[in-house]
């Protein structure tokens, strides 16, 4: 026989959210419409049908405790998850809301972004598309997106992934670099070049290139570290170092001559591009809308 949740009323759920949010009771009844004393009295009810202690409360200061935080996280995604079905549901399957996505900074700017022009001509009235242009790792539990974009390996993440295409790693260099520094024969004499690295946020550590069909990690003690990949780019055009960096952010410039491609005959296995969101998640026509409209124009246009 199926178990009730406790007669659990959804208005102190979404309430207790609004508190763990403002950290303020008299904060979270201003936003909610109710008062200080409302708030309290919810709080309060939940936590004896739960049990627990949702609040660590002081003259001075309130804060989650462990299982609060573990509470809101599931409570959240919960009150989400049904708003968007309601939305879905009383909109007879118009799209409109916010769209939420993240992804590399270099491949927002040199391929998303140059791809959303008819999406957001169709829709610019009734969808309102935030991107966020970041290397940090998203974390769907605690980070308010609908969708991200990841490059290469996804192993260990409960997520659905969509794969749009493959990206390749291409090294290269100014003409202006190979004339001053000279051309290196070798992937040994890289050692020696003016080389740059990327620093990733969420790990702190250098990104190793990689070269050959196994894409051998290589690595190298650079002469300049960037933590944004556009930097990096921008520091090759004018003229300084070597860098690895995908094809769809070097493509032009190489076919206009501004950089030039080293060592092709070495380059990598090309890596997936997914698009990813929670398996567990439900998904509002308006983030499906976007997938499909992803799917076809990334699997299909060269940007």
């Amino acid at each position: 026989m199926m178990t009730l949740l406790h007669n659990m009323d959804f208005n102190d759920l979404q309430i207790f959210c609004k508190a763990a949010e403002s950290r303020n009771f008299t904060d979270a009844s201003i936003a909610i419409g109710v008062t200080p004393s409302a708030v309290s009295k919810a709080i309060s009810r939940l936590e004896q049908k739960l049990n627990i202690k949702l609040f660590q409360r002081s003259t001075r200061s309130m804060r989650l405790t462990e299982e609060g935080k573990s509470y809101y996280l599931v409570c959240k995604e919960a009150i989400e998850n049904i708003r968007d079905i309601e939305r879905q549901i009383s909109s007879s399957g118009e799209l409109h809301g916010i769209l939420r996505i993240s992804m590399p900074d270099s491949y927002g700017i040199k391929k998303f972004l140059p791809a959303m022009t008819p999406f957001l001509d169709a829709h610019h009235e009734s969808i309102q598309l935030e991107v966020s242009l970041s290397n940090s790792y998203v974390n769907f539990t605690k980070d308010e997106f609908d969708l991200a974009i990841r490059i290469g390996d996804l192993k260990g993440d409960r997520l659905v992934a969509k794969e749009l295409h493959r990206a390749q790693l291409k090294l290269v260099a100014s003409p202006e670099y190979l004339a001053r520094y000279g051309q290196p024969q070798s992937l040994e004499d890289l050692h020696q070049a003016e080389t740059i690295a990327l620093r990733f946020p969420h790990t702190g550590q250098l990104l190793p290139w990689e070269f050959g069909f196994d894409s051998t990690p290589f690595h190298f003690t650079p002469a300049m570290v960037h933590s944004n990949s556009l930097g990096a780019f921008e520091t090759v055009l004018n003229g300084f170092g070597i860098m690895q960096f995908f094809d769809y952010a070097v493509d032009r410039e190489i076919a206009s001559g501004r950089i030039v491609e080293l060592f092709p005959e070495h380059r990598p296995q090309p890596k997936a591009v997914h698009l990813v969101y929670p398996e567990s998640r439900y998904l509002p026509a308006t983030v499906r809308s976007l997938i499909q409209y992803l799917d076809a124009r990334l699997n299909s246009t060269s940007i």
